[in-house]
């Protein structure tokens, strides 16, 4: 747009002009003071007013080019500053040239367009100091996982180690895992219990140094013969000033049986039997074996010999002593005692 340098001088009317007259006055006054008031906003070049158009226009405008209007205007290459507001919906490009800042999100939102993530989803990365895939790829995967280093795994881990290849099974039956022991190859397989050792039928199960010598297998029977097979028995301590020594190989094991046999049985009444611990001085047996009339052997006795369960321990170079207390009426020939021993 191009002002004019100069505006017009305006003068008064002559007074002696015929336009003066009242009518004519009135409007040339009328236009005078239009004229005026439209310089005053148009502004000559270089105004100093400043609310003129010409004074705005060359203080306050930038850039070159025509004047825009209010609506649809075209802008080439604008500088906008920085606007208070507006909607930037349909605008396309990068965001290369902007400086960088924080971007809000309404919290009533429930996606932001263009992303198929919601703003909840988004709020899952709240608190992340560092490249998310680069913390994900320091990760063992779940399926194969290789470790370096020392492993810890937990105490309460169910499963199988394998020391072969590595692996640590989860499955709490290693039946797929492993397969039966046998007698010429290496597997899985029950411990067997004392019992079950003592019944040694099974096939299938382990027998411990435990197991063994608490079972049958792992007694050690001793006969003492103390009175010839001829000769009556007859009361007394000490029968037939025999002493038994225990060896090396039964110390710290205990008397757990002990039974008495006769070459030929007695008759009427019972023949009474104690074990005497000489070197601790005390009887071994709360209950004394009995053998009763006409039997030869103590093991159908009316009444069982019973093991003071606090005098049974043996110990090296304990000296047993075998007392008769009581003879049938007819007196039992041959007496020999069978004593068993084992570790507690």
């Amino acid at each position: 747009m191009t002002f004019p340098t100069t505006l017009p001088t305006l003068t008064a009317i002559p007074s002696s002009s015929a336009a003066l007259a009242t009518d004519h006055v009135t409007i040339h006054t009328e236009d005078r003071t239009l004229l005026l008031s439209l310089a005053d906003k148009v502004g000559a070049d270089s105004s100093a007013i400043t609310t003129s158009l010409d004074y705005l226009v060359k203080n306050g405008a930038t850039g070159s080019g025509g004047v825009v209007r209010q609506t649809s205007p075209t802008l080439v290459t604008p500088l906008l500053g920085t606007p208070t507001s507006g909607v930037l919906t349909n605008c396309t490009g990068t965001a290369a040239g902007l400086t960088a800042g924080n971007a809000s999100v309404a919290a009533t939102a429930t996606t932001v367009t263009g992303l198929t993530a919601s703003v909840a989803e988004l709020n899952y990365t709240d608190g992340v100091t560092s490249a998310i895939q680069t913390q994900l790829d320091a990760k063992a995967p779940l399926a194969s996982p290789t470790f370096t280093g020392t492993v810890t795994v937990p105490v309460a881990l169910t499963g199988v180690l394998r020391a072969d290849s590595g692996v640590v099974s989860v499955d709490t039956d290693v039946t797929d895992i492993v397969a039966a022991a046998t007698t010429s190859a290496a597997g899985k397989s029950e411990l067997a219990t004392s019992s079950e050792t003592t019944t040694g039928t099974d096939t299938g199960r382990t027998i411990t140094p435990d197991a063994l010598a608490h079972s049958s297998y792992g007694k050690r029977c001793v006969q003492i013969q103390v009175v010839e097979g001829a000769t009556d028995v007859a009361t007394g301590d000490g029968q037939g000033n025999f002493r038994f020594f225990v060896p090396p190989e039964l110390n710290g094991w205990n008397l757990v049986d002990a039974q008495v046999a006769h070459v030929t049985a007695g008759t009427t009444g019972t023949s009474d039997y104690q074990i005497r611990n000489v070197t601790d001085s005390v009887d071994m047996l709360s209950t004394k074996i009995t053998v009763d009339s006409t039997e030869k052997t103590s093991y159908t006795a009316a009444t069982p010999a019973v093991i003071d369960l606090t005098k049974d321990d043996v110990a090296t170079g304990d000296e047993l002593a075998f007392d008769c207390d009581a003879v049938s009426s007819t007196a039992p020939k041959g007496l020999t005692f069978l004593l068993s021993f084992q570790l507690p």
